[in-house]
């Protein structure tokens, strides 16, 4: 009986992730990062670099920081 239990919870679990649609959290566009505020960070001699890229899954956001912060 223990067992028939975690194979219908192993299946729903299964089930209930095949069956989930996909959420965006970001966009991640040019018009996104042209809002984007940027603070200077204390002992960073360099700004850090922003842009969109994109891919098969969508957008993301790059950052490139030598000597410098991001987060």
């Amino acid at each position: 009986m223990k067992i028939l239990v975690k194979l219908f919870i192993i299946w729903f679990s299964a089930l209930s992730i095949s069956l989930a649609d996909e959420k965006k959290a970001f966009e991640f566009t040019s018009a996104e990062l042209s809002k984007l505020e940027v603070r200077k960070v204390r002992g960073a001699d360099n700004k850090t670099i922003y842009s969109v890229g994109s891919n098969d899954n969508g957008n993301f956001l790059k950052a490139i920081a030598d000597n410098a912060a991001s987060g």
